[in-house]
């Protein structure tokens, strides 16, 4: 990756992959794929699932680089692109969020084996309901705000408000525990 640098801008990284540049892509996975896969960790709770979440990400980003607008930061629309793809699988496949669910690891425990706080909310963030869950996540891990989240899920604002609270509710319950 002789010609790419970390100030590099997102434009020019556009440009060079629609240009067919893999070096390029090359740099956007790099940088961003950590930050993908976390969320994707977040999202399904599963290494497994959290890996295949991520490569699809990273396919679907490399197919519609050509048509990124740049209204918004090139992660900014990776993120998108990541939360998307989460709820396509979930709408495609009635059974996926059981199959996620189903791990009888969790890898994101093992990620704070130090921090015993973030241990007991990554565990009580399993046991919310799947809406709950997202939500909460899109929310106050992701800091979008409702009419956002009302969008991306399909979902009223009032309705993301309401999974908000009984996410925050459980959350409060199970860490009490």
């Amino acid at each position: 990756m002789a010609n790419i640098t970390e100030n590099i801008s997102d434009t020019e990284l556009i440009s060079q992959c629609v240009s067919g540049s893999a070096d390029a892509f090359r740099f956007i996975y790099e940088k961003f794929s950590r930050r993908v896969y976390a969320l994707a960790l977040r999202l399904c709770g599963n290494q497994d699932a959290a890996d295949d979440l991520t490569q699809e990400v990273f396919i679907k980003t490399w197919e519609g680089l050509s048509s990124f607008k740049g209204e918004s930061a090139l992660y900014s629309w990776i993120h998108k692109i990541c939360i998307n793809c989460f709820l396509m699988k979930l709408r495609a496949d009635k059974n996926y969020e059981k199959k996620i669910a189903g791990s009888s690891e969790n890898p994101l425990m093992l990620a704070y084996n130090n921090d015993d706080i973030s241990l007991d909310l990554e565990k009580a963030l399993q046991k919310l309901p799947p809406q709950a869950k997202l939500v909460f996540i899109l929310f106050e891990i992701e800091g979008y705000g409702h009419k956002e989240i009302s969008k991306m899920l399909n979902i009223e604002e009032g309705t993301s408000k309401a999974h908000l609270h009984k996410a925050r509710k459980i959350l409060r319950e199970e860490l009490a525990k």
